[in-house]
């Protein structure tokens, strides 16, 4: 047995006389042999605890995102209708502030990127953004100097857009920059396909 199968060794066993444990594996300690006899030398190893330390490094790593979660972002279509090769999409982005600590995080900035076949773009609800081009993109800012622990804002926008020929409209995720203890985070939301049918 190599010295790696050693360590996970769970028992030995030998057909006449016993192992004796060595370096570089087991030893019989039978001193002879006689013609045409045999052997049998056999050993069995059990890989558990590799896979509980596994099980055990997964579940730290959970805990700790867990524990150092500070803002969930999501995207999502509120609702859209289509007719005639065009479609009217509402649009929502959250943004929740779900520190464990219970601290405000400030400086808020989220950006959301529009679909190039977009026609028409206008922001809706209380909270005021602005539209920006970049490059042959749209994009929607908002600002926000604070989220109180617990809290969320709801920033919403329709677009009018052209159905692609496959019938589906790519919407990319979404970011949010913010302030959390004198440190700059960026998060990202889910993105989304809308089909169309």
């Amino acid at each position: 047995a190599s010295g790696f199968y050693k360590l996970f060794l769970t028992g030995e066993s030998a057909s006449a006389g016993g192992l004796i444990p060595v370096s570089s594996g087991f030893i019989s300690n039978l001193s002879s042999l006689a013609p045409g006899e045999s052997v049998k030398l056999a050993y069995t190893v059990s890989f558990a605890p590799i896979y509980v330390i596994v099980i055990v490094v997964a579940i730290l790593i959970l805990l700790f995102l867990f524990l150092n979660r500070k803002v969930k972002i999501t995207k999502e279509v509120v609702e859209h209708h289509s007719s005639e090769g065009f479609v009217d999409i509402k649009m929502a982005v959250r943004v929740k502030n779900v520190t464990i600590n219970k601290k405000p995080i400030t400086d808020i900035v989220v950006y959301d990127y529009i679909p190039k076949t977009a026609l028409k773009v206008s922001i809706m609800g209380p909270k005021e953004g602005k539209i920006e081009r970049v490059g042959d993109h749209l994009k929607l800012i908002w600002r926000e100097q604070q989220i109180a622990p617990g809290d969320e804002i709801i920033l919403m926008y329709e677009i009018k857009s052209k159905i692609g020929l496959l019938g589906g409209i790519n919407l990319p995720s979404a970011e949010c920059r913010f302030n959390y203890n004198g440190k700059i985070y960026t998060v990202h939301s889910n993105a989304l396909i809308l089909n169309i049918k």
